[in-house]
């Protein structure tokens, strides 16, 4: 399985601009989404097939799966947030 090239990811231009509105979000290439430094979101491609993969989980990608695929981003970010808080206060 291959990292997505921007090729690969013309046909998911509406999940990307959804992602790219999430606050904090930073996109170092295409379809590559960092929060601080952390990779949250990259793509795959496989013959034919593209699939996100949003820290250790893997799903593929279809119009009908933008939504989830936001909404696992977003909790991933508060779950990256809340790691660096408890970090934090454990150094205190």
């Amino acid at each position: 399985m291959k990292h997505a090239t921007p090729d690969d990811l013309k046909n998911v231009d509406q999940l990307l601009e959804r992602v790219r509105k999430i606050q904090g979000i930073v996109e170092k290439q295409p379809g590559h989404f960092y929060h601080k430094g952390k990779n949250v979101l990259h793509f795959h491609e496989d013959h034919g097939s593209l699939f996100a993969d949003i820290g250790d989980e893997r799903m593929k990608v279809s119009e009908s799966s933008y939504s989830e695929i936001v909404q696992k981003v977003e909790i991933y970010i508060s779950q990256i947030k809340l790691a660096r808080d408890s970090e934090k206060i454990r150094r205190m």
